[in-house]
């Protein structure tokens, strides 16, 4: 029998390659479509203060003080009414979540990821700040929602977990240059070194957002209490503004709680647990 040639039958060796430098390929397009994105991104200015004030006004212009168990439902309609899925994956690392010098930073240490001009120093991740495990099978799909997520390094992501934000007790499970873990009543609970007030504000965001959807026994109520604190003690940073700005832009909803920090200390959460 004639032997066939068989430099076309591809062996496991030679395609494991190949199929690397596909991904690494594919990888690489993206860094260059975000740079891009980036680079178009820093010919508007990084925040405009008047015009955003303006937008928050018009966007609240039937929220009168909102109190208690209607004040929250009257929040959950505007936010829950107006909100759109926007592409993702092109909008929050390259515009969304860049600092005043447009590097891209952890959101729990700080630590610049990538660089103004897009280079990427670190691996970089998607942290939510309300994790689908809170969720626990209410299926609200608050996962796709940029104001729940931020930029992390791996390691302050993974030091993180699911575990919910706060002080549990005062008994340190451990405690890093990525954050506190705490450990009280079978519960483990996470502060980060910073931006406390940022992620709460996030929290709350997603309880008024999504009614419905957080799991007690997730999210405890002493937890949640320590978030309100944090809302209404931690002042909102420029980033927090940009952000926001940004999201209503392409979400074209807003966070409460970065506009108006004081309302979270009057608002009746409850409606925000699975009943």
């Amino acid at each position: 029998m004639e032997d066939n040639d068989s430099s076309s039958d591809s062996s496991p060796e030679e395609v494991k390659p190949d199929r690397q430098a596909k991904k690494e390929l594919k990888r690489e397009q993206r860094r260059q479509e975000h740079a891009a994105i980036l680079l178009e991104s820093k010919k508007r200015p990084y925040y405009n203060e008047a015009a955003d004030i303006a937008q928050a006004e018009a966007y609240y212009k039937n929220i009168h003080d909102p109190v208690g168990k209607e004040g929250y439902r009257s929040l959950h309609e505007l936010l829950s009414s107006t909100f759109k899925h926007a592409r993702r994956r092109c909008n929050i690392f390259p515009i969304v979540d860049r600092h005043p010098d447009y590097t891209l930073r952890c959101v729990f240490t700080g630590r610049i990821l990538q660089d103004a001009e897009g280079v990427h120093l670190e691996k970089c991740d998607e942290e939510h700040s309300f994790p689908q495990s809170f969720q626990q099978g209410s299926r609200k799909g608050t996962g796709r929602d940029m104001h729940a997520i931020f930029a992390a390094s791996k390691h302050a992501n993974g030091s993180r977990g699911n575990k919910p934000f706060g002080k549990i007790s005062e008994t340190v499970s451990r405690d890093d240059e990525r954050g506190t873990v705490y450990i009280g009543n079978g519960i483990k609970s996470y502060v980060p070194r910073i931006n406390c007030g940022a992620v709460c504000r996030s929290t709350l965001y997603i309880m008024t957002c999504y009614s419905n959807c957080a799991a007690p026994n997730k999210l405890p109520q002493a937890l949640l209490d320590w978030a309100v604190e944090m809302v209404a003690s931690e002042p909102v940073t420029l980033w927090e503004k940009h952000r926001n700005a940004e999201l209503y832009r392409l979400q074209g909803n807003r966070n409460p709680f970065i506009d108006h920090p004081e309302w979270a200390k009057q608002l009746d959460f409850s409606g925000g647990y699975i009943q």
